[in-house]
C-alpha cells in the first residue's frame, strides 16, 4: 500500500506541475494589447467615423457626439446596425448591437497623475483606410470642466475610443476619448481630453 500511495502522490505531483507550467506558459505568451485591440471597432455614419469599444456582449461604449442618427459598427463581414440606449454626462453614450466579446473591462480605480495610458482607435477613418492605431502617453489630471487630460496623440476619428491603462496584466478602460485640445482652429495633437472613469461608470452602472 505504501508503494501505491507513493506512486499516486507522485502522479498527482507531476500532473499539478504540468498544469502549473502550462498556466505559466499561457501567461507568458498572453498579449494584452492584442486582446484590447480585438474589442475596439470603427463606427460610421455616412462619411463620419468614430471609435467604440465592446464592454459586454451586445453593449458598445462610445462618445455622445458620435451617437445621434443611424450608426453602424464596421467588421470584416460588414456593418452591424447600432441602437442608442443611453447618453450620460461628459459626452459618453452606449449602443446595443449584435456583437460579441472580446470585451474590454472597465477599471475600478481612476487614473493617477503620470500613469501611462494608451488610446486605440481609427483616426481619420476612411482617409487612412480604417487602420486601427495605438498611441501612448500619460494621464495628467482633470481640467476645469472635469475632463481627463492625457498626452497620447489624438485625431478626429479617435472620438469614442477607449483610454486604457495596463493593470494586473490586462488593459482596462479608464476613460472615453472626447476630443483633442484646440488652439484656435488647430489641434494640439499631444494633448487631448477624455470622459473620466467616474462619468463612464455612472452611465454603465445606471443600466445594470
Amino acid at each position: 500500500m505504501r508503494y501505491r500511495d507513493y506512486l499516486l502522490d507522485t502522479i498527482v505531483f507531476v500532473l499539478v506541475s504540468i498544469l502549473a507550467m502550462a498556466a505559466m506558459a499561457t501567461a507568458a505568451f498572453a498579449d494584452p494589447l492584442a486582446d484590447a485591440r480585438a474589442a475596439v471597432y470603427a463606427i460610421e455614419q455616412g462619411s463620419i467615423s468614430c471609435t467604440a469599444s465592446v464592454i459586454a456582449p451586445g453593449r458598445i461604449l462610445t462618445t455622445a457626439h458620435c451617437s445621434q442618427g443611424a450608426w453602424v459598427l464596421k467588421t470584416k463581414k460588414g456593418g452591424i446596425p447600432l441602437t442608442l440606449t443611453a447618453v450620460g454626462e461628459s459626452d459618453v453614450a452606449e449602443f446595443t448591437g449584435a456583437v460579441d466579446c472580446p470585451c474590454l473591462p472597465l477599471a475600478t480605480l481612476p487614473t493617477s497623475m503620470d500613469e501611462p495610458v494608451v488610446t486605440l482607435g481609427y483616426p481619420l477613418g476612411n482617409d487612412l483606410g480604417y487602420i486601427q492605431l495605438m498611441t501612448a502617453g500619460s494621464a495628467q489630471g482633470l481640467d476645469r470642466d472635469g475632463d481627463l487630460i492625457y498626452t497620447a496623440p489624438t485625431a478626429p476619428g479617435n472620438s469614442g475610443g477607449p483610454l486604457l491603462a495596463l493593470r494586473s496584466g490586462r488593459y482596462e478602460i479608464v476613460g472615453v476619448v472626447k476630443r483633442g485640445v484646440r488652439i484656435g482652429p488647430s489641434f494640439v495633437f499631444h494633448l487631448a481630453c477624455a470622459a473620466p472613469l467616474e462619468k463612464v461608470r455612472a452611465l454603465i452602472d445606471r443600466k445594470e
